[in-house]
């Protein structure tokens, strides 16, 4: 009875109780809410495949703006060191600027 006793006195006896009361009831309940959180599964794994897809072709459109942008500035960057006609378009604009900025501080601000 001793025995017994410490059992019951240090939760043995109570945690091997609600131990095998959990081991159970687990399968009950599983049995029953598998069933109903399938489609909630399906239309979680649903929604994750089709951000999955949008996100896939917005990078894709991004991945062939920002390629046709280094594409040109690589052009531009060739004519320049090659002396083409941006290069001559280029420094007849910045000239222009000049001649207004300093036609416009000569004149007192007037133009």
């Amino acid at each position: 009875m001793k025995q017994i006793a410490g059992f019951v006195g240090n939760g043995t006896i109570p945690g091997v109780v609600v131990g095998l009361g959990v081991a159970v009831a687990v399968p009950l309940v599983a049995g029953i809410m598998i069933p109903r959180l399938r489609p909630l599964a399906r239309n979680t794994i649903k929604g994750g495949i089709l951000i999955y897809e949008k996100t896939r072709e917005a990078a894709a459109g991004f991945t062939e703006v920002l390629g046709d942008l280094v594409a040109e500035v690589r052009e531009e960057l060739k004519e320049a060191k090659d002396g083409g006609p941006d290069q001559e378009r280029d420094s007849d604009a910045i000239e222009g600027e000049w001649e207004t900025e300093n036609t416009a501080a000569s004149s007192g601000g007037r133009r």
